[in-house]
């Protein structure tokens, strides 16, 4: 099988192809052209060529045959007496004069290059008293000579000749699919080679080489497809590896919750909480099973957004409304923690397609959020400006702010904030899935910090659903 494959492949080598289709299409070419001229001469001659020639226009018994050949290149036929006086004229003449003298006949039959005569002849006698005389203008005819290879009898210098003439056409055919197969082999290995190294799972492969303009489009289309492939490659890392974390996470947050609960359901079965204590135990419990179904809630809800084929239920809706709405909700909340709230919205309806009950945990968490961590402030503020096409939504808190480390990490998953703002109780999962819910709507979240304040700015487009993009 490997020796078929190899005859095969040396049967449709490159080299070869190229070899022969030169050949053909020299050979192609060659005919054309020939076919060309050929159909060219029998058009000008009405189909006989030889009736082009100046010497053939008079037949076996003397008479004129037809003139339209010559007549089609400016020329006309005198017939000349012995004394060469012009005795009759076929065709239309264009000089005056009708008899010549032996100069004047032989001037008129040189060629183009030995004679400043505007006309050009050709000159047959017939018999002691007739003469014919083809004569055509000179800017009309090309006079060059020929010679007749099947009459010429072959010797051996002319065999040489022959053969270096076969010899020469062949080193041409090769030295010319030489060159341009290196040229297109060169480019063709290196990225064989190339799509080989990718192949065997080599990393960072990247096609440097100088080509011609087509090869230099399949380089760079190479290279930009692995460079799409590894962003791709890195990402699936990126994000199966902040799965892991999120699970390891979870675990690890969930046990604090779990061991409480199991530890007051273990005091209250051996009888050794007091009576007066009841109430208390069973409070904490409370509170630890509502924190484990708020974690379990919101890891469900985060695994939901990063589900690419999930997709929200928008319903365009006044966005001004919306916020009104979910600050009212908040406001009490707001207020007992002794913040002022501040809200800055346009007096017109504003249209956003929303999926209402995913927007109202984005907004419930920026703002509570806002509360939890403004312990040093006093204000928290919800403004919206029209941007173009888009809204964009400022809600904004003059706390203590957010450390420089955590800026960057401040929309992934459990990161719960820093030095200046400790976590209290969170799941470290709010502002990731506010980040997946946001993008869902084809818009984004981002955080500032913004004179003295801290600011996360929620950028959506005006009357477009999500389901549209």
């Amino acid at each position: 099988m490997k020796k078929k494959n190899k005859a095969m492949n040396k049967k449709g080598s490159l080299f070869r192809k190229l070899v022969g289709s030169y050949i053909l299409f020299a050979g192609i070419s060659v005919i054309s052209i020939v076919a060309c001229v050929i159909l060219f001469l029998l058009t000008a001659s009405s189909g006989n060529i030889s009736s082009m020639l100046p010497y053939d226009v008079v037949d076996q018994n003397g008479q004129v045959k037809d003139i339209k050949p010559i007549a089609k290149f400016g020329g006309w036929v005198e017939r000349l007496d012995g004394e060469f006086r012009v005795v009759q004229v076929f065709g239309e003449k264009e000089t005056a004069d009708y008899s010549y003298t032996a100069s004047d006949l032989l001037d008129l039959t040189r060629s183009n290059k030995k004679s400043d005569n505007p006309y050009i002849g050709f000159y047959e006698k017939a018999d002691s008293n007739t003469a014919y005389l083809v004569l055509y203008p000179r800017k009309n005819i090309e006079v060059s000579y020929t010679f007749n290879l099947a009459h010429i009898r072959m010797t051996g210098m002319n065999g040489i000749f022959l053969v270096l003439m076969i010899v020469l056409f062949i080193l041409n055919v090769v030295m010319h699919s030489l060159y341009v197969s290196r040229k297109i082999k060169k480019p063709l290995h290196r990225i064989a080679k190339g799509m080989k190294q990718v192949e065997n799972g080599g990393k960072q492969i990247r096609l440097d080489f100088a080509t011609e303009g087509e090869f230099t489009q399949i380089r760079d289309a190479f290279n930009l497809m692995i460079e799409r492939v590894e962003a791709e490659e890195a990402e699936k890392r990126r994000t199966q590896e902040e799965k892991n974390r999120m699970v390891l996470e979870l675990s690890h947050d969930l046990k604090t919750p779990i061991a409480t609960i199991q530890s007051c359901v273990s005091a209250l079965n051996e009888g050794i909480v007091a009576a007066d204590e009841l109430e208390k135990y069973y409070g904490i419990i409370g509170a630890k099973a509502d924190k484990v179904n708020q974690m379990a809630d919101d890891m469900f809800t985060m695994l939901k957004m990063e589900n690419a084929a999930y997709v929200p239920d928008p319903v365009k809706m006044d966005i001004c409304e919306f916020i009104r709405r979910q600050c009212a909700e908040s406001y009490e909340d707001i207020e007992n923690a002794g913040l002022e709230l501040t809200v800055t919205l346009p007096d017109r309806a504003i249209g956003v397609y929303l999926d209402e009950k995913l927007m109202e945990r984005v907004f419930g968490n920026l703002l509570g959020n806002a509360v939890k961590y403004n312990k040093s402030g006093k204000s928290v503020s919800v403004t919206l400006d029209e941007i173009e096409d888009a809204v964009e939504i400022t809600v904004g808190d003059d706390g203590s702010i957010v450390d420089a480390e955590i800026r960057e990490r401040l929309f992934e998953a459990f990161v719960k904030g820093d030095k200046a703002r400790k976590s209290s109780g969170g799941t470290g999962l709010g502002l990731a899935i506010a980040r997946t819910i946001v993008a869902k709507h084809g818009g984004r979240i981002s955080y500032r910090r913004e004179q003295s304040r801290n600011e996360f700015i929620i950028r959506l487009p005006k009357g477009q659903s999500p389901r549209s993009q």
